[in-house]
């Protein structure tokens, strides 16, 4: 008994008519083209990845700017935005 014609060549020795030569030919091209797809896949996945983090896909919307209004922070020279004297004044200095 014979299976149906639809179901899907899965492997076995070769069919009437088909060549060992012709059987191994279907197995060094199948295992090429998953040689070749399985890089392919990883190295454009890696891609995608990285274009989609930077937001330069074609269907990702550009990112919503927010507006950041500057503040004063205070510095090494002041405290509280007054500015410290760096030196001291004259009149205290003792005399010579």
């Amino acid at each position: 008994m014979q299976p149906p014609a639809s179901l899907p060549d899965v492997g076995g020795p070769p069919r009437a008519g088909e060549t060992s030569m012709q059987y191994n030919r279907k197995w060094i091209i199948a295992a090429i083209a998953i040689v070749i797809l399985i890089p392919l896949i990883v190295i454009g996945g890696f891609g995608v990845y990285g274009l989609s983090q930077s937001d330069k896909l074609p269907w990702q919307t550009p990112p919503t700017r927010i507006p950041i209004t500057p503040v004063e922070i205070p510095s090494f020279g002041t405290i509280g935005g007054t500015p410290v004297p760096s030196a001291s004044p004259e009149s205290s200095l003792p005399a010579a």
